[in-house]
């Protein structure tokens, strides 16, 4: 039997450490373009593991369309006050583009878990 802690014990421990990432005043990352890219890259998979344990959660809505907005938009939420959050960080701040990366990245990951899905449940109807 899946227990309501089972489901939503994943989840708020990827946000436990999203939190203490995001409360560290700098992090290891180098300067220039590649700090960039290794930045927006960490936003795109912590946000879009985010969105896939959320999905994985929502296990009482049967619509997967509806439970992938519900990820989305509870990981888009949790990003926001993530930002919000890192302006009381000592050198760090509120990055709009670091929120688009992170709906990008739930949007991108659900695509995905959607297209696995639809191609599973095809070929199981054909068979």
């Amino acid at each position: 039997m899946i227990t309501l802690v089972s489901l939503w014990a994943p989840p708020v421990a990827w946000m436990a450490l999203i939190f203490f990432l995001s409360s560290q005043p700098s992090l290891p990352v180098p300067k220039g373009l590649i700090g960039d890219l290794m930045s927006y890259t960490t936003h795109f998979v912590l946000y879009g593991v985010l969105a896939v344990l959320f999905y994985r959660s929502l296990t009482s809505t049967d619509s997967p369309r509806l439970r992938s907005l519900y990820s989305i938009a509870l990981s888009a939420v949790y990003a926001m006050t993530d930002e919000i959050h890192q302006t009381f960080v000592p050198n760090r701040n509120t990055s709009l583009s670091d929120l688009a990366v992170d709906v990008l990245g739930s949007l991108v990951f659900l695509g995905l878990i959607n297209f696995i899905n639809s191609k599973v449940h095809t070929s199981k109807i054909k068979r």
